[in-house]
This record gives structure tokens, sequence and C-alpha cells, in this order.
């Protein structure tokens, strides 16, 4: 199982991938990241850093993290997989949410 660090990265892959984000939008601070994953600070900067890392995104210091102007041409992706992929992704998190809901 991909760690949340992992997941949170490819899930805003995905979404600059099929345009939520566009070139130099500004992306969720670590705070919104924070409470949309449940995670700590740290993981959510460490997913920031693994795109960032790719060139997809960029970041401003005191500022946030932006998509940069280009997505490299081995990202692009036929758009009936990048679907699939998104409702896999929205699937994922309702299942994370229900697991979560029935820990004691």
């Amino acid at each position: 199982m991909p760690s949340k660090r992992a997941l949170i990265s490819e899930t805003i892959r995905e979404e600059i991938l099929t345009g939520r984000y566009g070139p130099s939008e500004r992306l969720p601070g670590v705070a919104d990241i924070c409470a949309r994953w449940d995670v700590s600070a740290s993981t959510a900067v460490g997913a920031y850093r693994g795109l960032d890392g790719s060139g997809l995104i960029e970041r401003r210091h005191g500022v946030g993290y932006f998509v940069t102007g280009s997505v490299p041409a081995s990202d692009i992706r036929p758009q009936i997989v990048v679907d699939a992929h998104r409702k896999l992704l929205a699937l994922r998190e309702e299942l994370d949410r229900v697991i979560a809901g029935l820990s004691p």
C-alpha cells in the first residue's frame, strides 16, 4: 500500500494533469493539505517536494507551491485513462474516510 505522502503527490499530480490546476496557479497550502488528508505538515511538505523534484511544480519561498508553466510530455495521458484514475482516487479517498470512521 502506498504511503499517504505518495497518495497525496499522485492526487495533486493528477489534478494538475487533468486541468484542475493550470500553469502558474497556486496549489493548496500545506495547512489545507493537512486538513484535507489528515496528515502532518511534514507529510504534506514531503508530498510537494516529490512533485517539485519532478519539475511539475515549484516552490516560491514564503508564498507557496505553484504549477510550472509546462507539463513533461511523458506525463500527458489519454483523457480516458486520466478520468478512470481520477475516479479510482476518489473511491480511495472515500474508502479511507470509511475505514477511519470504523477505527475505535
